[in-house]
């Protein structure tokens, strides 16, 4: 029996990484996209063009509804399912926030080479474990504490620097055609203490760590087969 889940959490369409979507041209055959941990299916309002839709998703609720708006959803994690996925076959994978959730990203990153087509594309986002805010609760309040959400999720199982991701994604055979940091800080002053932390971490990703004001990374990789 799953556990009961919050479907907002799994609800997201997440319009902040839609320039990630390469765009296509659509002719009498649409784009075939996948994508790995759909939720209810939301994120394919941002293709603004005919589709084909298809979803992997572990959690029964949000699958069921997903189903009523995708063409196609596989219930089941992507280690589960992918045998049931068809090789050469989708133009563009998405993984929004997944890869972390996985105990061996390099493994997936190496399998899901072969659903796509050749010249296909994989896209998403992960977390940023530099992200200022997080290092503020290691260094000052020397804390590292697991939440609901965010960054040190809980459900979280590896986690990722610029540095370790872009290397991942090029030890894996992948093309970096973009890459980008997501979602960053922004000004707070709802008390001294707020003030203070937006202050420093102004300074500090403006002069020193510039990727530290990202609570994500974006990212569209190439994987062209010979």
């Amino acid at each position: 029996m799953q556990k009961k889940i919050d479907l907002n959490y799994y609800s997201a369409s997440r319009p902040e990484i839609k320039f990630i979507i390469p765009g296509y041209k659509v002719d009498i055959n649409p784009p075939r996209i996948l994508e790995i941990g759909c939720g209810t299916g939301n994120f394919r309002n941002n293709f603004s063009y005919p589709v084909e839709y298809w979803g992997v998703e572990p959690f029964d609720d949000a699958a069921k509804i997903a189903s009523d708006v995708l063409d196609k959803v596989l219930i089941g994690t992507y280690e589960n399912i992918h045998n049931e996925l068809p090789n050469n076959y989708f133009d563009c994978v998405v993984c929004c926030d997944v890869i972390e959730h996985m105990e061996n990203p390099s493994g997936f990153l190496s399998s899901v080479k072969d659903k796509i087509k050749p010249d296909g594309c994989l896209v998403g986002s992960i977390p940023n474990v530099r992200y200022i805010t997080n290092l503020y609760k290691l260094f000052f309040e020397k804390d590292w504490c697991y939440t609901d959400a965010g960054t040190l999720d809980r459900t979280h199982l590896r986690f990722f620097t610029e540095k370790s991701l872009r290397k991942l994604f090029l030890d894996c055979g992948y093309e970096i055609e973009l890459f980008t940091g997501i979602n960053s800080i922004s000004i707070s002053t709802r008390t001294w203490r707020y003030l203070i932390f937006t202050i420093l971490s102004v300074l500090t990703t403006k002069f020193f760590w510039e990727d530290t004001k990202f609570f994500q990374f974006g990212f569209r990789l190439k994987y062209i087969k010979i």
